[in-house]
């Protein structure tokens, strides 16, 4: 099974602000629907609960600390990165795609094999980020630039990351 962290992010790194996402980009709502499609789903309860409805067509593995958590959606809940990522393994995930929010990509992208990362051209002001990484060690592919539109208030990209293999 591959381990794919998937987020759009800003130039500063910023991912959300009180839970929010600070941009509005119809095309990489679209990329998102269309990648995680059938797939499951790992994220924190605080991303999560930031959802308006239920994903439909994916399975959503929620890690939260909370004892007794009753979600508003249908998802499966550990308290723990590892049972999570094991819970999609057991079931025959082929690529769990890691959705957020700044802590788990933070204790997820050392073991990641894949990023799938849009890339806003804009500086916000949050309070949640992606992690700094080191590009070096990623190949990186294109997928699609986008420039600023009707639709799209700010130019963005979205790229494929490929973790390089070390050389022993």
């Amino acid at each position: 099974m591959e381990i794919a962290l998937i987020a759009a992010k800003s130039k500063n790194n910023v991912i959300g602000k009180n839970n929010k996402l600070l941009w509005h980009l119809p095309d990489d709502l679209n990329f998102f629907k269309e990648k995680t499609k059938g797939h499951f789903l790992l994220m924190g309860r605080r991303t999560f609960e930031s959802l308006e409805e239920d994903l439909a067509g994916r399975k959503v593995i929620v890690i939260t600390k909370i004892k007794n958590y009753h979600p508003s959606f249908n998802c499966l809940i550990f308290d723990n990165l590892p049972d999570g990522i094991n819970e999609a393994r057991i079931r025959n995930e082929t690529e769990l795609l890691i959705c957020g929010g700044g802590s788990v990509y933070r204790q997820t992208i050392a073991f990641a094999d894949k990023m799938y990362l849009t890339e806003i051209d804009h500086e916000y002001s949050g309070d949640a980020f992606f992690p700094e990484f080191d590009r070096s060690m990623w190949n990186i592919s294109l997928i699609k630039k986008f420039s600023k539109d009707e639709q799209h208030p700010i130019a963005f990209e979205i790229s494929e990351f490929k973790r390089k293999l070390m050389q022993v």
